[in-house]
């Protein structure tokens, strides 16, 4: 059986991550912004994939500074100085780049926040004045999240911890074997047993999807005889990105290690319940990590031989 963060990650991923990132000279300045940690923690699990909008469009390094302008839903990007608006040349390149990483494929990416062509929610969309403005997507950002619909995407600011790492690889990780394991497989079987190996990564990330995922599953097999197996994979997809993209909170963690742990209520004697609840509210209280309660838990499975358990991606993750 397979340890805590031992789930071997599936082979041959590869994340897309904005080329500065990765420490090539390429920003306007004629700078990087390598984020050396957060690169070597991807590269451990994926091939990465660069990517810089402004440099395959052609704009060369350094080059004159761009700013985005006007309505946040339909930004122009036009340069500082000159004022030639590349807003329809990138658009043009954005949709034919996407249609490549689609291909390669990349399952997930890694944008530079801040700049107006990979900033996630965070480039500065000014108003006509160029003195007020508001947060929002990049010209690239926008076209990638709008055509690559189910590929988990992260700006590097968020990515600062290796907690959030791990938490991208996890959503990236599912994802990948959920297209792995159902997509090419037929009738409902491959559908019910991801849902069942996954059924409290799920209940962690957002209990209310989750409720809405059992009886989809549970009425996969009528669906598919209305409607198609197409119509149920891409439906129980869609609620399996949404849930993946809410983070777990802590009482979630909470809530779902208690209900692991009431698998053991018959098996363990008062001294092990008590370890194991100790170990639980010292999470709550943030003097413990979370790896003190599974540990025990693991522990657990391993002793009793809860071969469901040992199957759940909760207890052993995509890392």
């Amino acid at each position: 059986m397979a340890s805590f963060q031992q789930r071997i990650f599936p082979a041959g991923v590869c994340v897309g991550i904005s080329t500065c990132l990765v420490g090539e000279p390429i920003r306007y300045d004629g700078g990087h912004k390598r984020d050396d940690r957060l690169v070597d923690e991807l590269s451990e699990r994926v091939r990465l994939v660069p990517v810089c909008p402004e440099m395959e469009l052609g704009l060369g390094a350094p080059r004159e500074p761009m700013d985005l302008y006007g309505n946040p839903e339909n930004p122009r990007l036009v340069t500082s100085t000159s004022g030639a608006d590349l807003t329809e040349k990138m658009n043009i390149w954005s949709d034919a780049r996407v249609g490549e990483l689609r291909h390669e494929p990349v399952q997930g990416f890694v944008l530079k926040s801040k700049s107006p062509s990979c900033g996630l929610s965070s480039a500065k969309i000014y108003e006509p004045d160029g003195v007020r403005f508001q947060l929002g997507m990049g010209l690239f950002a926008r076209r990638f999240m709008q055509t690559a619909l189910w590929v988990p995407v992260a700006e590097e600011s968020h990515l600062q911890s290796e907690a959030a790492v791990a938490a991208f690889l996890e959503r990236v990780g599912t994802m990948v074997q959920y297209s792995a394991d159902v997509d090419t497989a037929s009738g409902v079987g491959a559908i019910v047993a991801f849902h069942s190996r996954h059924k409290y990564q799920l209940l962690a990330h957002n209990e209310r999807v989750y409720r809405q995922m059992g009886p989809l599953v549970a009425n996969a097999k009528t669906i598919i005889e209305k409607e198609g197996r197409a119509s149920v994979v891409n439906a129980y997809r869609a609620l399996l990105f949404e849930a993946l993209n809410t983070p777990i909170t802590v009482n979630a963690h909470v809530n779902t290690l208690q209900h692991i742990a009431g698998y053991f209520k018959q098996q363990l004697n008062e001294t092990e319940k008590q370890k194991l609840q100790n170990a639980i509210h010292d999470f709550r209280r943030g003097t413990e990590t979370l790896h003190a309660p599974l540990q025990l838990l693991q522990q657990n499975v391993e002793k009793f031989k809860n071969n469901y358990l040992a199957a759940q991606t909760y207890l052993y993750p995509y890392r």
